[in-house]
């Protein structure tokens, strides 16, 4: 898990795995003052699976890596959030997505978070 904090006492917390030929399953966790934060990911043909847990009284940026991936769709448990290139608003707690060359990135508030990015 390559898990960022920004500023102080864990309020701000970016998760964004890395991903190496290979391998096909992480999991990882840290404790912290908030809470524990919690990530795993599983890489299969077509499909990557990313799950994160932050804790109360943070929030987070997710970034799930493209993996060089063609028209991509994220859905976070069953609910699309990207689609068509751009962020579908909707799900609690997840706000905003962006997109650049090797990510796209999900701002979130604390909770528990399921996404599936695949392929179209």
């Amino acid at each position: 898990m390559n898990t960022g904090i920004i500023g102080t006492k864990y309020k701000h917390i970016h998760i964004q795995p890395y991903v190496p030929d290979g391998l096909t399953s992480v999991e990882a966790s840290l404790k912290t003052i908030k809470g524990k934060v919690e990530s795993g990911w599983q890489n299969r043909s077509g499909l990557f699976r990313l799950r994160v847990v932050i804790p109360a009284n943070s929030n987070a940026s997710i970034s799930i890596p493209l993996l060089d991936f063609e028209n991509i769709s994220v859905t976070e448990n069953g609910n699309p959030v990207w689609v068509n290139r751009a962020f579908v608003d909707g799900v609690p707690g997840i706000t905003d997505a962006s997109i650049g060359k090797e990510f796209i990135t999900f701002s979130t508030g604390s909770g528990r978070y399921d996404f599936i990015l695949s392929c179209d």
